[in-house]
């Protein structure tokens, strides 16, 4: 779990952008997250399980994070993401 470690993502998203192509989960719950941080998340492509909640992320970075192919579970609780 990042957030209690460094809870700004511009502290440890270019460290952990550099593991994309072997992380298949992560716990991002609670962070300061948003949608330009999440734009960031598109080079995940093994992602398969992720947890934002209680972010900061919209409708619009939920875009982003449907390009996850293999994702096949999403906290999204407690973000400003619409129920449409």
């Amino acid at each position: 779990n990042l957030v209690s470690a460094a809870p700004r993502p511009a502290e440890w998203l270019p460290a952990l952008i550099q593991l994309a192509e072997q992380t298949q989960s992560l716990k991002l719950s609670g962070c300061q997250l948003t949608d330009a941080e999440v734009g960031k998340l598109g080079s995940f492509k093994n992602l398969q399980r992720l947890h934002v909640d209680g972010t900061q992320i919209t409708d619009e970075g939920l875009l982003v994070l449907a390009q996850l192919h293999r994702l096949e579970y999403l906290n999204l609780k407690g973000t400003s993401v619409s129920a449409r």
